[in-house]
């Protein structure tokens, strides 16, 4: 069911011309029925919709001032091709943005994995954290510190552990 949702949502997108700036686009409505008619669950639908258009603009595709009207237009060509790209990544199980044992850290100590790792963490945290409108984004971790002082005859003793 998923990949039909997908597959009929990506055939009713809004179109951007490469050259010129012609678009066109869809309103949030004409989705719905779109994707109800190939006979789906309106639910799954509703949710569906729900988590590409957020997905979407948070990635910037698409056009905001349209966007509040309840209508999907793509900010630009490029924007429109990184779009498909996403999704058809996601429709596509045969395809992997990172081999399989990218995030398997365990399996190495501190390698060109892990750095590849941190890298691409700290380039997406730092965008959600400059992009986000409030300047507070929700934290990703936590770290508990458990600290005590404690003194053993003359001695003062520190313990820390996270």
């Amino acid at each position: 069911m998923f990949a039909q949702l997908l597959h009929s949502l990506i055939t009713h997108l809004p179109q951007y011309s490469q050259e010129g700036g012609h678009h066109t686009s869809v309103s949030r409505e004409q989705l719905q029925h779109a994707l109800q008619n190939t006979g789906n669950d309106p639910q799954a639908v509703a949710v569906l919709l729900d988590l590409i258009e957020r997905l979407l603009s948070s990635t910037a595709t698409l056009e905001p001032a349209v966007l509040a009207q309840q209508q999907w237009q793509f900010i630009s060509f490029p924007a429109r091709l990184f779009v498909l790209s996403l999704l058809q990544t996601l429709l596509d199980s045969d395809v992997q943005l990172l081999p399989a044992t990218f995030w398997r850290s365990d399996r190495y100590e501190h390698s060109h994995t892990v750095d590849q790792q941190h890298e691409l963490l700290a380039a997406l945290e730092t965008r959600r954290v400059q992009q986000h409108r409030g300047e507070k984004p929700a934290p990703i971790r936590f770290v508990a510190i458990a600290a005590a002082w404690f003194k053993l005859g003359q001695h003062f003793y520190y313990i820390a552990a996270k």
